[in-house]
């Protein structure tokens, strides 16, 4: 125990002398973000609809559902590089 709260205030004091990047966005970069976000927002609901009506069959149906999930996530996943990159060149 009275080696515990020395090294609690060490820590303490190394995390208040850690700084942290901040990178501000541009009012350009936060419209691509924006238009990236309303298109994804876009094609999820489209492909919500297209499933929600969908007769091929329940295997097909399935299939595409899939196939529109792992495009989905794709397209998340890409967006979220682009903005990551992009905080990075801006600092």
């Amino acid at each position: 125990m009275k080696h515990f709260i020395p090294c609690l205030m060490i820590a303490a004091f190394s995390m208040g002398a850690v700084t942290i990047a901040h990178a501000e966005e541009t009012m350009t970069e936060k419209a691509q973000a924006t238009g990236r976000d309303a298109k994804r927002a876009f094609k999820k609901g489209t492909n919500r609809a297209t499933e929600a009506l969908c007769m091929k069959g329940d295997v097909k149906c399935a299939a595409d559902k899939v196939k529109n999930r792992a495009s989905e996530a794709t397209d998340a996943t890409v967006d979220k590089v682009k903005d990551v990159k992009e905080s990075v060149d801006s600092e």
